[in-house]
């Protein structure tokens, strides 16, 4: 989900992304439950009629557990590890014809607290169906490296994640 207000030069948006992700492997000797989520709240500042700057945090959470199935009665293990990536980015919109116009947004964080290094790319492309409403179609990139301790207690997560997005904009 992502939403947004804006007085014209200033503006404000979350963005949230949450994903459930179940396995089962096909001997069915384990169960696995994990779940993602990323909060981003953005502040917007308009520096030219199609140009946003932003500035944000995208506070990351992601949580795991598995459970054995079968004769060897392993106890289940879960794991969550959040974290905080600062951000920077840039949006950039234009019209591409009477009624579709197209917006890409990118931004860079992690890199001096946080993840390693977080990138996010979206283009998108919207259709005008009204003079207050569009829809969007477009594509999420997303990609983190983060790591923290070490040994038994190292925490890994080096994920691309990407992913096709609709969604409706309705202006106020």
């Amino acid at each position: 989900g992502f939403a947004e207000a804006s007085n014209g030069t200033w503006g404000f948006a979350i963005d949230v992304i949450y994903m459930d992700l179940d396995a089962t492997d096909d001997d069915r000797l384990a169960e696995i439950d994990v779940k993602q989520s990323a909060y981003t709240p953005m502040l917007l500042y308009r520096v030219a009629p199609r140009l946003d700057l932003y500035v944000g945090a995208r506070f990351n959470d992601i949580g795991g557990d598995i459970n054995f199935q079968g004769p060897l009665g392993l106890p289940p293990l879960a794991k969550d590890k959040g974290w905080v990536d600062p951000l920077i980015g840039a949006r950039f919109a234009t019209p591409i014809g009477e009624k579709w116009n197209f917006e890409i947004a990118g931004d860079i964080g992690g890199v001096v607290a946080g993840s390693d290094i977080a990138l996010n790319l979206w283009p998108m492309v919207g259709y005008e169906i009204s003079n207050s409403a569009q829809l969007a179609f477009g594509y999420r990139i997303l990609y983190m490296d983060y790591d923290s301790g070490t040994g038994a207690n190292l925490f890994a997560y080096d994920m691309l994640t990407t992913g096709p997005v609709i969604g409706v904009a309705i202006d106020f």
